[in-house]
């Protein structure tokens, strides 16, 4: 996740960016030996970035029409620890209606494939709205949600808010800017980390920066959340600088007035 560089802006809200990584399917798949986790590898091979399915959004309200991709990756990402998702709940995340003969097209499709999917097996984990969102929902949600967030945050007045009433002299407020300027850097010296994530996320297989030991929790991690959970902790923390950098100028056109 390296195309994060600074704040966000309105033509990439988010920050992210999910086009910066190698096109051709060697350098996106690699060997797959930085793919593991604590408990289990997942084997990655050039299928994974075929399209196994469109499906409809569940995000009705915005276009019923409108279809998200799901790859023959995700689909591995989804059967392995943390959700193992059976093949039920697979089903219900490709929107395919529950019959007898629509459950066995599925599994030879599966098999086909060399997924192996258990019938009714014990999902790790409850159901929950990520484990019914598709990868690319996800995606878009996280999107929706900066955008919203770069439009109607309040930076200014919960910086103003925090200072109101604190009138501080030229000394306090320098010691105080130290506080803020520490805190930012500690924050940002989490930001640095997770933006150097490389855990498979739709179509895409960035090359592994970080060791086996951090990577692999962070893999389970995004599983779990499907890359939102990475996502929303990196803009948190961009919010946080950006509102302490709005105290910081707000503390220092009050120096000047002191």
């Amino acid at each position: 996740m390296n195309g994060y560089v600074g704040g966000m802006s309105a033509v990439n809200p988010l920050g992210y960016n999910f086009g910066c990584f190698p096109t051709t399917i060697q350098q996106q798949i690699g060997n797959g030996s930085n793919n593991t986790t604590t408990q289990e590898k997942i084997a990655n091979s050039p299928e994974d970035l075929e399209v196994f399915e469109n499906v409809l959004t569940k995000m009705t309200l915005l276009n019923d029409s409108v279809k998200q991709k799901v790859t023959v990756g995700e689909l591995k990402r989804r059967i392995a620890l943390p959700e193992k998702q059976n093949a039920s709940s697979i089903s219900r995340l490709l929107r395919i209606a529950k019959t007898s003969k629509s459950g066995d097209n599925l599994r030879k499709r599966l098999n086909t494939l060399k997924i192996n999917v258990a019938l009714n097996g014990r999902k790790i984990i409850k159901t929950n709205c990520f484990s019914t969102l598709t990868e690319e929902e996800v995606r878009k949600f996280s999107d929706h949600l900066n955008i919203k967030t770069l439009n109607h945050f309040p930076y200014e007045k919960i910086a103003q808010e925090i200072i109101k009433d604190k009138l501080m002299n030229t000394e306090e407020i320098a010691k105080e800017q130290k506080i803020i300027s520490n805190a930012v850097a500690g924050m940002n010296l989490l930001k640095d980390l997770l933006e150097r994530d490389s855990a498979p996320f739709m179509d895409q297989y960035p090359p592994q920066q970080l060791s086996d030991g951090v990577q692999s929790k962070l893999n389970i991690f995004s599983r779990a959340t499907h890359s939102f959970g990475v996502h929303s902790i990196i803009n948190s923390i961009q919010i946080a600088s950006d509102t302490f950098s709005k105290i910081k100028e707000a503390r220092n056109a009050q120096d000047s007035d002191y």
